[in-house]
């Protein structure tokens, strides 16, 4: 934006070049007026919008969460001669998965399929996510399995995603096996991964499984982070018994290694050992 300065500054009429970036910077800033105001601007200059700025300025409507007037964009591209592509269809998917709405998710992958546009690695894990975001750990199972027979590559995100719709489910076990998975397929998990699946132990109150979950993260050198501490944490106040002791041992190995406990963490230790002790 400060080039923009500049060269308005110095009297220089930006092209469509400078427009495009200045609206994909907007649409990374979730900042929808300004993407529209360079729009307008750009038209005043007569400069014809093409693919990429139109691309953009759905991806930022879509960030900002407003996917109908997203949509009317894309359909305004459309009037313009102008075929939406990948980028512009990613966006509307993961527009609508961001508002936790699988079932219009899955209706603009099928438009994206029916305008003859590839679908992408990204645009299966928006569609996954969203099934995730419910609880729908069937939907998110059977779209990975419809990567497959697509022949589109999943990624760690994928796996996370159904990780996580496994969590929400309260289906710890089916979480963990996701694990042999993604070794199966040659890829690494990460701490969002780990922590997902130490989640999904720490509510169902099984700090046992939990502590094997953090023996696998040791064997891949992944530092455990606040969200995995209180997790752990967590665990020990949802098992049956309540385990408190364990609790403060955890809190103090979490000390030791340099983090602090916000929060979340506190509270997640008085449910374990108790308003008072905690104190």
């Amino acid at each position: 934006l400060e080039c923009m300065v500049m060269m308005r500054s110095e009297q220089i009429t930006p092209n469509i070049f400078v427009y495009s970036t200045l609206i994909s910077c907007c649409a990374r800033r979730k900042d929808a007026e300004g993407a529209i105001g360079f729009f307008n601007e750009m038209l005043g200059l007569g400069i014809e919008p093409n693919e990429v700025v139109y691309s953009a300025m759905v991806d930022a409507l879509c960030k900002t969460g407003d996917m109908e007037e997203a949509v009317r964009w894309l359909q305004r591209m459309k009037q313009a001669n102008i075929p939406p592509g990948a980028v512009a269809y990613s966006a509307m998917i993961s527009g609508f998965a961001k508002r936790r709405e699988p079932e219009s998710a899955a209706k603009w992958f099928e438009a994206m399929l029916e305008a003859d546009v590839h679908a992408t690695t990204i645009a299966f894990n928006s569609v996954i996510a969203s099934c995730a975001a419910v609880g729908d750990s069937t939907g998110a199972k059977e779209w990975l399995l419809r990567m497959d027979i697509d022949n589109v590559q999943p990624d760690v995100i994928t796996f996370n995603s159904l990780i996580q719709s496994y969590a929400n489910r309260e289906e710890p076990e089916k979480a963990a096996a996701c694990l042999e998975a993604i070794a199966a397929r040659s890829l690494e998990p990460n701490l969002i991964t780990y922590n997902s699946i130490v989640g999904a132990y720490a509510r169902a109150g099984d700090p046992d499984s939990v502590a094997k979950v953090l023996d696998k993260m040791s064997e891949v050198s992944l530092q455990p982070n606040h969200i995995t501490w209180t997790a752990m944490i967590t665990a020990c106040g949802n098992a049956c018994p309540q385990r408190p002791a364990a609790a403060e041992r955890v809190l103090q190995e979490m000390i030791n290694q340099g983090i602090k406990p916000n929060r979340v963490t506190l509270t997640a230790l008085a449910r374990a050992v108790g308003w008072r002790r905690r104190n």
